[in-house]
Parts: structure tokens; sequence; C-alpha cells
């Protein structure tokens, strides 16, 4: 375990270098962002060293900490002298205040990585699922030293794939010193320690802002979210312990013994879907949660993004909280320029981690800039020669009260500004990156259309049974309990004086006092869609088209539903309906519901509901006098927003990819939504105890900060003695805050509460049992090689694989392209390329075709390399053999223990190939063996 301890000591280096350059970031958060200096730390070295590479600088270990010592530690030095020192005295003062904070971080972070690092060591196996692809890439990268990095499973090519993660921890490996096979085990620990403490970080600072100081119960609220989003399982685990699928890998609920399925919980959702043929079948998607991606230790992107996404969603809320002229949202200052900087860095960087990470979150931060600047984005300064709108869109800063035109230039052209130099500063991948998708087919007439033509071969319509509301809740109820309580105590203030924001807010002169045809029209004409549907739907005319104009039917029909409410609304406005208002909202949302089933489309109702509900709070809080301490509710209702937008996106459309269905696309978004529900759903669960028990305040009025003098230690002593008037509290104010004491506490708080203890125990139940089935009930601990199994079952390739390895260290012209078997993906195919950072012809098929499925031309070279492959080990024609490993610049040919088929008493014996033994045998003939070893010889070109 002495390289955990290596790893664990860089990663601290990092984030401790990290330290001025986070404080000056972060500087509008409580925390002042300690929780995310390791992440922003390995995000701005891994930019830079590989920036360096892709100009042509050798990516060595020595370049990683030249730009470790030049870069953070450089800018850091700079930025605590400068000022006369100002920001190293505000560091020391925020360290004396808040070391047990430090303490806890720290030890939540290497808790985190041990629980982790225990695990792997008992399946450290580089072996299943994606752990091939992954440490490929890792492999190759962290054996050379040359950018952008090569293919290892197709020669001659660069890797088309988002590689930055994988990067991030080759330039660890080469820090390290450490063997990529162990560092491979250490990288999803980092990943879940970078997330533990980020998300401590995130929901600490939204407690901090609310209450106006952290403390224990920010602390509280911040261990909440770690728990929400590293170890939480989703509630299929009961479902599965109650009534088992055995047919799913389930345990079979006759046996006597029992068996819990790991992998069970991350396959809930099923799509009903047309076939080619006009069938339907039924087709899975994924519905990945943290802790099944922990367990699985899949190297993979959307993985390695979690602390790097959080480190955005935190700048997101650190931009809510920052005035115009300070932070990323002025340049006018070198300071302002340096935080724009890291931001468009950050936001970047999603792009080349995690893709589809990339228009979510930055949609977050654009969208948080823009509630910014209604709320309280008109700061009361003169205006001194701050100039027009082009200043205010190019150099942002403060403007003068009032001037709405300026203050959207300010937050367009942030916007614009964002989103080209995040684009730009990462111009050396975008112009070496190929879209994975981007080629499907289309009619010709679709075909003809320019700008349709793009969107069509992207996405496409979901024409079948969308996600059953049931399946949604199994996946995301733990979190849906405390949002929805918290979105319902947060309307509770209008649903019982509905008529109070119209009041404040009149706007009578917009519409007509009385009703008329014209406000039926937009209901009928839903109406009209939605018999039409039916009627398609009965006739078997299309199923396709009935289900399309069905959709379209939905929303003009809740168009028009609301159209003519708010009509009503006004109309009877004078009588005040209060009662008979709350009714029609309910009566409204059953007709939603309902109306989602008719079109079978079963969250449509309750996403819509839940949408509109965080929408209309957001507009209600931000059209509110700005107060600092409401930003953490408006941040949190964001992020349900944003999360209930992309579920209801993404049962309207799928993106076009290799799999031509939601598998995907559930997959990304599904795991984006457990990161926004986490977050909001641990601030939420806060918020609502708090609430019931009367520990703050729920919305700050008059009343409550009379109330809150309650707290005040010399005020309870005023109250035990009698001395009114001794401590400047009035008899009348003392009698107030006696009546707020009487308040009865809520009578279902304990309800409540056993209701979220009780979720939270379902889903715990899934890190106690899931890890103890998939390491093989901790029965051998087998240490952190993840290549060690290659020796067990692959003795003979494993010799030369290290003989490989050995050559091009002693000679790095040695290398060259290896030629070796090919026959799928998922298995042990390609196992000489991925361990040995050899490149070789083609590598897994299936996954070679979806890195390249943008570029049709090179998704058919694909599928001839295949075909090539078995041409040249089956062939007897040495001529056609020669003229093949040409074509591909082979070097090498491996003959082993699958190339042979002695491979079929190993581990997976399916995976062998019955190649001719003439085929064999002809490379002997005009190529030198090189190596001859256990039944493995390799050949070299003579």
């Amino acid at each position: 375990m002495l390289e955990s301890i290596i790893w664990l000591l860089l990663l601290e280096i990092i984030g401790l270098v990290t330290l001025p350059l986070t404080f000056t970031f972060f500087r509008y958060l409580p925390e002042r962002g300690y929780a995310f200096s390791k992440a922003l730390g390995l995000l701005l070295i891994s930019f830079v060293v590989w920036f360096a590479g892709m100009l042509g600088l050798p990516f060595t270990s020595l370049t990683g900490w030249v730009v470790t010592l030049a870069l953070p530690g450089g800018l850091g030095v700079w930025l605590l002298l400068k000022d006369g020192r100002k920001l190293l005295s505000e560091m020391g003062e925020w360290f004396s205040r808040n070391r047990w904070l430090v303490v806890i971080i720290e030890l939540l972070f290497i808790f985190a990585y041990y629980y982790l690092v225990n695990l792997r060591s008992f399946m450290p196996e580089i072996r299943d699922q994606e752990k091939f692809g992954d440490f490929a890439f890792l492999n190759s990268m962290a054996l050379h030293d040359k950018l952008p990095p090569a293919d290892p499973w197709m020669s001659s090519y660069n890797i088309n794939y988002y590689y930055f993660s994988h990067f991030m921890i080759a330039l660890l490996t080469k820090m390290s010193g450490i063997a990529p096979s162990i560092t491979f085990n250490l990288s999803t620990p980092m990943i879940m320690a970078m997330l533990a403490s980020g998300a401590f970080g995130l929901v600490y600072n939204l407690v901090a802002v609310i209450r106006n100081k952290g403390g224990f119960p920010a602390v509280l609220a911040g261990l909440t979210a770690s728990l929400f989003l590293c170890w939480l399982g989703n509630l299929s685990v009961i479902r599965q312990l109650v009534a088992p699928r055995p047919g799913e890998g389930e345990r079979d609920p006759n046996s006597g013994s029992f068996f819990f399925s790991w992998w069970s919980p991350s396959r809930v959702i099923y799509d009903y879907m047309p076939t080619t043929g006009g069938t339907y079948e039924w087709r899975q998607t994924i519905n990945e949660f943290p802790m099944f991606s922990f367990l699985l230790a899949d190297m993979h992107p959307h993985v390695m993004a979690l602390p790097f996404v959080l480190l955005l969603v935190a700048s997101a809320l650190n931009l809510l909280l920052s005035p115009a002229d300070g932070g990323a949202l002025t340049l006018r200052n070198p300071e302002g320029i340096l935080n724009f900087l890291l931001l468009s860095i950050s936001c970047g960087a999603l792009y080349f981690i995690n893709t589809w990470d990339f228009p979510t979150f930055t949609l977050l931060v654009v969208g948080v800039a823009l509630l910014r600047e209604i709320w309280h984005g008109a700061e009361e300064i003169e205006a001194q020669g701050r100039g027009g709108l082009v200043s205010a869109a190019l150099l942002g800063g403060a403007i003068p009260r009032n001037e709405f035109r300026l203050r959207g230039a300010r937050w367009l052209g942030f916007s614009l500004r964002l989103g080209v130099v995040s684009l730009l500063l990462y111009t050396p991948f975008h112009l070496t990156f190929t879209s994975l998708v981007g080629e499907k087919e289309l009619p010709d007439a679709v075909n003809r259309i320019p700008l349709v033509s793009t969107i069509g071969k992207l996405f496409g319509a979901v024409a079948w049974d969308r996600t059953p509301l049931w399946g949604y809740i199994l996946v995301f109820g733990i979190f849906i309990f405390p949002l929805l309580s918290f979105l319902l105590i947060k309307l509770y203030p209008y649903l019982k004086e509905p008529y109070r924001y119209l009041d404040e807010n009149d706007n009578n002169d917009i519409m007509s006092s009385k009703l008329s045809s014209a406000n039926f029209m937009p209901l009928l004409a839903g109406a009209g869609l939605f018999i039409l549907s039916e009627l398609l739907f009965i006739t078997k005319i299309s199923l396709e088209l009935a289900l399309a104009v069905g959709l379209v039917s939905a929303p003009v029909l809740a168009i028009g539903a609301g159209n003519l409410v708010r009509q009503i609304l006004v109309s009877v406005r004078s009588m005040r309906p209060a009662f008979e208002l709350r009714i029609a909202l309910l009566v409204a949302a059953v007709l939603l519901v309902l109306l989602g089933w008719m079109v079978h489309f079963e969250l449509y109702g309750p996403l819509v509901m839940a949408g509109s509900i965080a929408g209309l709070l957001l507009w209600f809080e931000i059209r509110k006098p700005y107060a600092r301490h409401m930003s953490a509710d408006i941040f949190a209702l964001a992020l349900i927003l944003l999360a209930v937008v992309i579920n209801w996106t993404i049962e309207v459309i799928y993106l076009r990819d290799i799999f031509e269905s939601r598998f995907n696309t559930i997959f990304k978004f599904y795991y984006q939504t457990w990161l926004l529900y986490g977050l909001a759903g641990a601030y939420a669960s806060w918020r609502v105890i708090a609430w019931l028990w009367r520990l703050a305040p729920f919305e700050t009025t008059e009343e409550e900060s009379d109330y809150a003098k309650t707290v005040q230690p010399e005020y309870a002593l005023a109250t035990a003695g009698g001395l009114v008037g001794k401590f400047d509290y009035s008899e009348d104010e003392l009698l107030e805050v006696s009546r707020l004491e009487e308040r009865k506490y809520p009578a279902w708080r304990w309800l409540w509460a056993f209701g979220l203890l009780a979720l939270v125990l379902c889903g715990m139940v899934y890190p106690i049992l899931g890890p103890y089935e998939k390491s093989g009930r901790y029965a051998d601990r087998k240490g952190l090689d993840g290549e060690a199994w290659v020796a067990q079952y692959y003795g003979a390739d494993y010799t030369a694989i290290n003989w490989l390895r050995q050559q091009k260290a002693s000679d790095p012209n040695f290398e060259g392209v290896l030629l070796e078997a090919e026959g799928g993906d998922w298995n042990n195919y390609s196992r000489i390329a991925t361990f040995s950072g050899y490149s070789t012809v083609l590598g897994w098929l299936s996954h070679e075709a979806q890195w390249r499925g943008g570029n049709t031309a090179t998704m058919a070279e694909v599928n001839q390399r295949f075909k090539d492959i078995k041409t040249i080990y089956d062939t007897g024609d040495i001529a056609l053999a020669k003229q093949l490993l040409a074509k591909y610049n082979v070097k090498y040919v491996y003959v082993g223990l699958i190339e042979t088929g002695a491979a079929s008493a190993s581990l997976y014996s399916s995976v062998y190939n019955e190649y001719s033994p003439e085929g064999l045998a002809k490379f002997r003939q005009f190529m030198k063996p090189v190596y001859e070893q256990q039944g493995v010889t390799i050949y070299a070109l003579k």
C-alpha cells in the first residue's frame, strides 16, 4: 500500500500549492473553495502540460513537476505578496477561524480515498467492462512522451475520444513514478475522495450562506451531501430484495442461499422499442450512480469528470454571490482576468473530459449569471466613464442602476466570452477530434434541408413508450422526497395567500378582465391535436405519426390551459376566491398527470409540475430585494430546475449514437441528474428539518428576526431573571418573542424525519451488500496491481508483454505496430496492445466503431481492418499477407495463446481463434522470430 501513500501525498502537494489561486478564485464562498483545491490544481497543471505537449514539449515527469512549481506555485506566490500581502493575511485569518473545517475536509478526503483503495485491493483486475479500453489509453500515454496520443487500438491514428481524464492520470503516474497498472486502481479512489470533499464543500457553502455562518449544521449538511453523492444506492435494491428477478442475474426467491446482484440496480429502466422488422423489443438503458461506478471502477470519463463538474458548480455559486466588479464577471483588473481565465479553463475542460457534461453545466453557469443579473445586477454607482453597450459586453464590471440595456449587454457579453474562450483554450483538441455522432442516415427529402438534416443526424425523436414513473422513483426516489418537501414548503406562502404576489406586482393592464372566445382557442387546438393522435393510433394508420401528434398536443394543451387559467384568475381577481383557486390547481395537476398517461409519457405531468414550481419560485425569489443569504435557496432551485428540464428533454429526444436508442442518453444525463438532485436534496433535507424544528427561520421576515433573538445568550438570561429593559429589549419585544416561542412544532415533523431516514437506510443497502458480493465476500485481498491476473491466467503472454516493454525501454526505436488477434469486445482480445503500450492494427471492434462513428470513411476502415486481420493470420498466400502487413505498417506479428487456440482452457475460455496451422506457419517463411517462449512467438519483418 506504499503506492497509495505516495499518490495521496502527491495530491496533497498539488492542493497545497494551489491554495492561493483557490482562495482568489472562490473569494465569495464561505469556505473559500478549500474543498476544491486539489481538483483545481490537478486541472490547471494538466491543462498547461497538455497544451505544451500539443505544441511539441515532451510529456515527461520533469514537465509535470516544473509546471506544478511554476504555475500554481509561482502565481500563488505573486498573489500572496501583492497588495501588501493582503491575501496572505486573509488566508491566515481564515485558517485560524476554520482549522476544524480544514481537518474535517481532509479527514473526509482520506476516508473516502482509503475506503475505495481497500475495496480495490480485493478486486484489482483490469479485466471486465470498459477497463481494457481505459487502461489501453492510460498505459499508452504513460509510456510515451508525445502528443496527441496515439490510439493503441488503431495504429496510425490518434485517440479520437475525450481523453483528458486519462491524460491527468498518466501525468500523475509519471510524476509519482508508480506503475500504470497500480495507478489505474488509485484513480477511482482519488475521484471518490474529490467528489466526497467537493460535495461537502458545496453544500456546506449553501448552508453557511443561508445561516450567515458555518458551524455544525453546515458541516452536517455537507456530510449528508457526501453520503448522497458517493455512497447511496437507488431504491431498486429494495425491489430486488422484496421481488427478485432471477432471469436478470438476481437471486432465485426459491433458493435457500442468499445472493445480491450488485449489477442490476444500474439497469432499472427499459424501453419497449420498435425494431426494423416492425416488431417491438425491450431495450435496456443504463442508470448508473456513483457508488455503482466506484464499485465497478472503470476509469471512464463520466466518472472521472465528477470532481471537475463539482468544481464548475461551485464556480456558479461563487458567481451568484460575487459583485459585478469582482470575480470572473469583470475584465477591468488583473484579478478579474485571472478569475475569468480559471473559469474558462474549468468550463472548457468538461468538453475534453466528458463532452456530455459541457452543455449542461455551461448552461448552469450562464443561467446563474442571468439570475444574478436580474436579482442584484443593478449596483448603485455613479456613471463614471463606464462606456456603452460594447464596453459592458466586452469588459463587464459595475454599471449604473436601472441601465437595463447595459445589464443585458453585460450578461450576454459574459456568456459569449465564456463559451468562446472555453472552447478556444482547448483548440488543439478540437482540431484533432472528430465527433462520435452525426453520420446517421436520413430520408433524401430531409437530407437536402441544411439545418434540419444536421439536427436529424444528431437527434432522434422518442417514438415509443417512455420512462415509467415507477422506474423513475426507483432511481431517484431518495432525493425526490426532500426535494418535493422543499418545493412545497417554499410554495406554501403563495398557496396560503395566492393574491399577495399579484398585489405586489400589479399587471392588470396587459390582459382583459373578461373572458372571450379567443381565450379558449389554444386549449381547443390542443384538444383537437390530441383527438387526431388517438384516431391515428386507433386506426393504425401510423403509430409514429400518432405518437408525434400526441406529443405536440401535450404542450399545446398545457399552454392553452395555462392561458385560460390565467385569464380566469384575472377575471375573478376582485372576488379573491382562494379556496377555489387551490382546488383548480389541484384539478390541473391531476389533468396533467392523466394527459401524460394518455400520450404514453408518464413523467410529463410530474416533471412539468416540478419544473413549473421550481421556475415560479425562482422568479418570485429574484423579484424580491437582494439579500445575500437567500442566494442559497435560489441556487438550489436552479439545480432542481436544470435537472427537471434535462429529464423532460430526454423523454422527447435522444442522441443518435451507435446504439440508436436512449441507451447512452439516459445513462449520461441521469448521471448528471444524480449529481444535481443529490446536491439539492442534501441542502433541501437540512432546509426542511430546519423549518420543522424551527432551527432557523425559513423566510427572513421582521417577525422571524425577533424570533432569532431567542438564540442569544443575553436574552435567555434576561427572560430567566425577568430583567426587562436591562438588555435593550422592551416589554413589547419580549412579549412578541414569548408568543413566537410558544409556536407549536408541526405535528408531522417526526413522520417526515422517519420517512427521510427510512429512504436513506434503503439507499445504504447497496454500499453494504454491493461491495460484499462484488469483492467475492472479501475472501481474498490481492493488492492493487491490476495486471497480476494476466500473469496468473496468461503467464506466457505476460512474459512476452514484459519482454516487449524491456525492449522499448532499452531502445525506443524497437517499438512498432504489433499485430494480434481480434475477435470482439468486452473480453481478453487486444491484451498485448493494452498491457504493452504497443499499437495494434485494431482493438475492440465495437469500441473503435463508436469512437469513429462521426466519420463514415473511417468507420468503413474499421470494418475493413477487422476483416484484414483474419485474412493475414489465416491465409496461406504469403504475397497477400505481405501486402496487408505493409498496408498497416506492421512491424511485428504476435502468435500467442489466443491466436493458436491454446487459451481455451484459461480464463474466458471462449476467447481464442481457430486460425489454420498453415496460415500461422507461413510467418516463419518471410519473417524473423525475435521471441519464442512458452508457446508464444513474436515475428519481426526481416
